[in-house]
């Protein structure tokens, strides 16, 4: 009897141990509120999130599954109003998107011009390629977008933002460079079901 009730604490402490090592080992992205979970974090979302004028220029490419684009980017962000210039090998060639929250206009290199309340189907009609741009501007500056629910995040030790799960898309934030005394986002990679999306910052300026 004895032997059996060792035999049974001695499997029971086992399995707590291997349970115990596989959590260490394994994190799990989470949707906890930023205050249950990490202070540094809350304070750099919160300096983040007060930027509302800011520009950057950089390298962009999108590979799906028929079709890839790739180019220079420059975005230029004033509080809701935005203007996007890729330049570059596109298949329609040069393409700006301008707007705010109520409408926007694509012209392409040809100086053809479109509008659209909707950016991004604006941007799907006349390139064929889907990006949420709404949530863009959030994902770039390396915080979660307002609109869109449901964000699980991992963060790097200094409370900045490593990965994201967030409307279908899983975004991971390679490196980070420091702006008037603020971390931004230099290298983000984004994967979802259709595309493979990379975008390397050069300049920041906010």
């Amino acid at each position: 009897m004895v032997s059996s009730s060792f035999s049974l604490y001695r499997a029971f402490s086992l399995c707590t141990v291997f349970l115990l090592c596989s959590c260490s080992t394994s994190p799990k992205l989470t949707s906890k509120p930023n205050s249950e979970i990490n202070p540094q974090w809350r304070n750099h979302h919160n300096s983040v999130n007060a930027i509302k004028d800011w520009n950057f220029n950089g390298r962009f490419s999108a590979n799906g599954t028929d079709e890839s684009w790739n180019g220079n980017i420059v975005w230029k962000q004033k509080k809701q109003d935005f203007e996007i210039q890729i330049s570059g090998p596109l298949s329609s060639g040069s393409v700006k998107i301008e707007g705010n929250n109520e409408y926007a206009i694509l012209t392409l290199g040809d100086d053809k011009t479109y509008s659209d309340e909707n950016p991004e189907k604006l941007l799907e009609a006349n390139t064929g390629l889907k990006l949420p741009l709404s949530d863009l501007q959030y994902w770039l500056r390396g915080i979660p977008a307002i609109n869109t629910p449901n964000a699980k995040m991992q963060w790097h030790n200094n409370g900045h933002l490593k990965n994201l799960n967030q409307g279908g898309w899983k975004i991971s934030f390679r490196g980070y460079t420091k702006i008037n005394s603020i971390e931004l986002p230099r290298k983000i990679f984004m994967q979802n079901s259709e595309y493979d999306v990379r975008l390397i910052i050069r300049n920041w300026h906010i």
